[in-house]
């Protein structure tokens, strides 16, 4: 979905430019041939190539009030391309189809996802995440949505109903009264994350197929509607 978009947005952005070049000019031969790049970056390269060859067809014949003209073009297609790289590699809008997260979130809620910031700020105990199922599972196309509860190196048990992390037991107002969780003693391994869904009843988790490996992890909530 990220891909297509900034695939879209690269088309859109040279497309642009083009109608304002001669039609005989090579921007347009670089438009048509757009649709063999392959991913999204090599899309904005493309892209950015046209731009340039656009360019350089105008430039000699341009008069002044062309060359403001083709300057506000150029603020607007690097806005576009910007605002719609931000849209889905910096920070998404998704939503979700299950009551894996009930009560915090519910299955209807929409959530805005940081997909960038989480990765130079890290992750923190409590944090809410999106990730991919294990490959054994879910071939690493299922998205979850769970709560981190332990990191590298942490020691996690369940004792009488509770989770403990390294021998104190954790406190998790989030749960629905009653919750009672029980899992297998574990030390998340280097790189990788336990996680825990908070409804957990019906929930899918770190319980089942274990620690989380850390290129796994997604993206990080940060609200919810």
């Amino acid at each position: 979905m990220i891909r297509r978009s900034v695939r879209r947005a690269a088309r859109a952005v040279l497309a642009r430019a083009v109608r304002s070049a001669p039609p005989t000019g090579w921007g347009a031969a670089v438009l048509a041939d757009f649709d063999q790049t392959t991913g999204a970056w090599e899309a904005v390269r493309w892209s950015a190539g046209g731009l340039r060859v656009v360019w350089r067809e105008r430039s000699a014949a341009r008069t002044p009030a062309a060359r403001r003209a083709w300057r506000a073009v150029g603020s607007m297609a690097v806005v576009a391309l910007v605002v719609g790289a931000t849209n889905q590699l910096v920070v998404t809008v998704r939503y979700v189809p299950s009551v894996t997260m009930e009560p915090t979130i519910g299955a209807t809620d929409r959530i805005l996802v940081d997909r960038l910031l989480y990765r130079i700020a890290g992750l923190d105990s409590g944090d809410i995440v999106l990730y991919r199922f294990p490959r054994a599972i879910g071939a690493g196309k299922v998205i979850g949505v769970a709560r981190l509860v332990a990191v590298a190196g942490d020691r996690v048990e369940c004792r009488d109903g509770r989770v403990h992390r390294n021998g104190t037991p954790l406190a998790e107002p989030y749960l629905p009264a009653g919750t009672r969780t029980e899992c297998a003693p574990v030390t998340v391994p280097a790189g990788s994350v336990y996680l825990l869904s908070d409804n957990r009843q019906v929930a899918r988790d770190s319980r089942e197929f274990g620690p989380v490996s850390d290129d796994r992890v997604v993206g990080r909530v940060v609200a919810s509607t």
